[in-house]
Parts: structure tokens; sequence; C-alpha cells
């Protein structure tokens, strides 16, 4: 059984969709982790390297787990593909089937004619079809995508880009991580309207995201917190009543708050054991230009006032989970208290 855990996600793709076209094919897939745009680009690569188009209509059945049963996966695996090789099934969120445990005889004993993918955020091997999955060794693929690392993101947006036909140079890649986070699903659909916008210019720069991408992004969480590291009251309430006003989650925007609190706990300590700011960036997974920005915020917070704005971010998301406060208002009061 082949089997990558820490690898990045990147590699990890890279390694089956090798194996796919080398036609190295396994009976049964698992792919695992929390970043599903793998996960989903993976399963893309399979189809169209084991199934031509015309044969898709009759072999293949993509379903989510929580919308099926047991029974119906069955008899889609055990059915006879029709004028092709072989068919696929894929199943999304296994581990959201009710009666799951019951595939577990046919991961043992797996039709030859099917290809079953099948997805998972957080299997837990110790039962089945996930025990299955580990003793078929012979027949089953497990495949882990973990979540980008932050300071592996800049890299991917360039090579995405590429992809694409497009030359962004470093500083647009970390600008556009700025802008829209670090999530490769987000970050791809900004990246193919950077493209059409460009037209047959194939280079970006910070200027050419800027115009495309930050006009729209303008307020968002990261640039919430970065009015808060510098404590610019006026810009930080702003940004908070745009947001707000154009329908932004606020559960979503204390999570980035907290994000950006516990990275501002983890690089105090980093510095007090007088790190270098390559191995603070490494060690606490951001981008190393970022080092230097939280170098400034830190200037304006010693570690009592971090763990007081932790302490006031747990709070405010238990209040907009577990209440009926009026989400506004929660908002609002927060940011008054980190910015005092």
């Amino acid at each position: 059984m082949v089997k990558e855990r820490t690898s990045n996600p990147v590699e990890v793709f890279r390694v089956l969709d090798t194996e796919i076209r080398a036609g190295r094919v396994h009976p049964v897939f698992l792919l695992y982790g929390e970043e599903e745009f793998f996960v989903r680009k993976s399963v893309d690569a399979i189809v169209a390297v084991l199934l031509d188009v015309s044969a898709r209509a009759f072999n293949l059945d993509i379903m989510d787990g929580q919308d099926t049963d047991a029974a119906t996966v069955l008899a889609l695996v055990n059915a006879y593909p029709l004028m092709s090789e072989r068919r696929i099934v894929v199943v999304y969120n296994i581990d959201r089937l009710a009666d799951a445990a019951r595939l577990s005889n046919y991961i043992a004993h797996p039709s030859p004619s099917t290809v079953l993918i099948l997805s998972a955020e957080k299997p837990d091997f110790r039962r089945n079809p996930f025990l299955a999955m580990r003793k078929a060794s012979s027949h089953v693929r497990l495949v882990e995508f973990r979540r980008l690392y932050v300071n592996e993101v800049p890299l991917w947006i360039v090579e995405y880009g590429k992809q694409l036909g497009l030359s962004l140079t470093s500083g647009a890649a970390l600008r556009l991580q700025e802008l829209v986070g670090d999530s490769p699903r987000d970050l791809a659909s900004e990246i193919e309207k950077l493209s059409i916008f460009l037209g047959e210019r194939r280079s970006a720069s910070e200027v050419d995201i800027d115009e495309v991408i930050g006009l729209s992004r303008l307020y968002n969480s990261f640039e919430l917190s970065r009015a808060i590291g510098v404590r610019d009251r006026r810009t930080a309430f702003i940004i908070l009543e745009r947001m707000l006003n154009s329908g932004e989650p606020p559960v979503k925007i204390v999570s980035i708050l907290a994000k950006f609190y516990l990275t501002l706990l983890k690089i105090q300590d980093l510095l007090k054991q007088n790190y270098s700011d390559a191995d603070i960036a490494n060690r606490a997974r951001i981008y190393p230009a970022a080092v230097r920005e939280y170098r400034r915020y830190l200037q304006s917070f010693d570690t009592g006032a971090i763990q007081k704005g932790i302490r006031s971010l747990f709070e405010a998301d238990l209040a907009l989970k577990s209440s009926s406060a009026d989400p506004r208002v929660v908002m609002t009061v927060l940011v008054h208290q980190l910015l005092r």
C-alpha cells in the first residue's frame, strides 16, 4: 500500500497523476484530508484518463455520501460497464454515509471492471469501511491531501498560473494570497479571472492583482487584521461595517481574526527564543515577507494583550453560535475590545 501522509498536496497529486497515466490503476481509491480542492482535482484526473467522454453517460456515477446509502453504491459498483472496459463510481464524503460499513466486503473483493473512488475529510481507520481499506493493501490506494501550509501557497499560486499560461511575479502571488486567503479553490477562481482579464498579455504583477481583484476584496478579514495590528481604529471599523453590509459571515471574520492572534502569540514566543526570520516563517507557517509585518504589530501587543484578545474572540464566537445576540453588535463590541 502506497500512502503519503505529510507530503505537499501538490506533490501528492503529481505522483497520483503519474501513476494513473502509467496505467497503475487500483480498483478502490480513498482520497482523504482537508484539502478538498486536490481531492476533486484528483477525481477529475482519474476520470479523464480512465474513461472516454463518450462513455461517461453510462459508466460514470457521482454522488455524495450524505445523499445516498450503501445499497445504492453496491448496486452501482457491481453493475457491468456498457460499451467500455470499466465503469467509475465516485462517492464524496463517504464518512457521512450512514451504513458505510456495509461496503467493507466489497472493498475486500472489488469488481475488476469498476473503479470505486471514495473521499473523506477525516476517516477513522479503526472502523470499517476504513479499516477494511487499510487491510486491503494490494488493491486499495490511500491518498492523503493535507492543507497547504501558508508559506507553500505563493509557490502554488505561481505554479497554477503557469498551468493557465500566466507568469506571476512572487510579489503578485503574495498580494493575491493577502487578498484572497489560503484556499486553493478560491485562489484558482481568482487566477482564472485574472487570466481572462489579461487577455493576450500573459504576465501579472502586484498592480494587476490590485486592479483585478483588490478592488472587490479591499475590505476583508485580512485587511481588518492588519488595521487591528497597527491599532488603526477608524480603518478597522470602516472595514468591519463594509464587510457586514456585504454579507460576510461574522463567524468567518472571527475565525480569521483568531488565526491572526494565534500567529501573533506564536511569533512572539519564537522571537523570545531568538529564531531567525526564516525559521520563524517556517515554524509559524507564514510567508517570509510577513515576518517583518508581524514584528511591527508586536510593538503594540504584549502577551497579556494577545491572550485577552484570544479570550474576546472565543467569547464572540460562542455568542454568535449559541445566543440570539445581534451579530452586528457582537462584532462591533469585539473590535472595540481588540483595539483597547
